[in-house]
């Protein structure tokens, strides 16, 4: 199912989320060099950032470009996910009406699914930017998610994909409010050459 939220077209406003909390993996992970990483990248002070103060999302393609830049690509996909990790964390505490939520973990996985899904495409601009997302379910917990024009990607040309703050954004929602066994992997990824950055979702039979 395509979709570009009402924002979507032209935008280049998304979730301070994407910097805040990238900034906060960046110094659990990489404390010795985080403070030198967010310098170069123009962002020294961004975990002050308001929450609810959206921003321009080069500035988090700036801060992707950097970490790869100063990190390599290994060590900034595990930063990057770590940050989606705390995205969900921070979306599921602050911003996903508690009634929802209830709602959600009580449904059959393929319903549930469908309607976190219906609620994150309303509100796709906020990570997706001037992107656009699209997702399908494919049935049995599959799930295939695509961004298109990433935001995170713009001006990146690397060996593997670097979607891991959106594949842990997802995983961490999926497994928090769905099936704990939902696990998120990178298909592809516009910085390898794809047309667009690709993550499928798929139920972790070994802990079934």
């Amino acid at each position: 199912m395509p979709f570009a939220g009402p924002h979507a077209e032209g935008t280049r406003l998304i979730g301070p989320n994407a910097l805040i909390q990238t900034a906060a993996a960046l110094s659990e992970l990489e404390s010795e060099s985080a403070a030198a990483v967010l310098q170069a990248a123009g962002e020294p002070l961004v975990r002050e950032h308001p929450p609810e103060d959206m921003v321009d999302e080069r500035r988090f393609a700036a801060l992707v470009r950097t970490l790869v830049h100063e990190l390599g690509e290994a060590r900034a996909e595990r930063v990057l996910s770590r940050s989606g990790s705390l995205t969900a964390d921070y979306l599921i505490a602050n911003r996903i009406p508690q009634p929802f939520q209830w709602l959600v973990r009580r449904l059959p996985r393929d319903l549930g699914l469908r309607l976190l899904l219906g609620a994150i495409a309303s509100h796709a601009w906020t990570f997706a930017g001037s992107g656009r997302f699209r997702y399908e379910l494919l049935g049995d917990g599959n799930v295939e998610l695509e961004i298109e024009d990433c935001p995170a990607c713009r001006g990146l040309a690397t060996e593997q994909p670097v979607c891991g703050f959106y594949a842990g954004t997802f995983e961490r929602l999926f497994r928090r409010l769905v099936d704990d066994r939902l696990r998120v992997r990178e298909a592809g990824c516009q910085a390898c050459g794809g047309p667009c950055c690709a993550l499928r979702a798929t139920p972790d039979e070994e802990r079934a």
